[in-house]
């Protein structure tokens, strides 16, 4: 690697943690392509010359808030018994997204520029988190086909994603905060206790 390709790998890291600090504090609707510039110490063809526009940029944020996420969902899943490891699971991604507000909600709200494709490697990012539901769904629900396990997974995310987005969120229909862990938990149980029997 040349000296100037070190260079620009060290601003584009740069780039992206100064990204990643201000969708922290303010939202992914503060970024501007003229302050990350300058706060990275480049002009603003340089900014583009690390990334290919903001949406780029948004995706490599994302990418690491996944990543993150990843690992404390695969934190939480050391019990052995099926409906506890999901109820973990649940609650693992309910206290990310409580701890983590402002990057968890760019992972929905950013819209990209209209009909441009998810790149691969990222959506590979998205579905492998549901790779954490897949062992104890096949154990829950072994008379299902692998097929219909991955769509009971989908379904179980929204749900509990539906239910943290609402509660996170406090809008009037919401389970408040003080019980939303315990209603999750309840939740998951009664949905295994289902697939148990369907």
């Amino acid at each position: 690697m040349t000296k100037a390709e070190d260079r620009r790998g060290q601003q584009r890291e740069r780039l992206i943690e100064t990204a990643e600090a201000t969708i922290a504090a303010s939202g992914h609707d503060a970024l501007k392509a003229r302050e990350l510039a300058a706060a990275v110490g480049v002009s603003l063809g340089g900014l583009y010359n690390l990334v290919g526009d903001l949406d780029e940029l948004m995706l490599l944020v994302s990418a690491r808030t996944l990543r993150r996420l990843d690992a404390a969902l695969s934190a939480a899943a050391t019990n052995d018994d099926p409906a506890e490891r999901l109820v973990a699971i649940a609650l693992a991604y309910c206290r990310f997204a409580r701890d983590n507000q402002a990057l968890w909600r760019a992972l929905f709200d950013h819209r990209f520029v209209e009909d441009k494709p998810l790149p691969d490697w990222h959506a590979r990012t998205q579905l492998g988190l549901f790779l954490h539901l897949a062992e104890p769904l096949r154990r829950i629900a072994p008379h299902k086909s692998d097929e219909q396990r991955q769509v009971l997974a989908r379904t179980w995310f929204s749900a509990v994603h539906g239910v943290v987005l609402l509660g996170i969120a406090e809008m009037l229909v919401a389970v408040p905060y003080d019980a939303l862990e315990a209603q999750i938990a309840e939740m998951v149980r009664m949905l295994c206790a289902g697939a148990e029997r369907t």
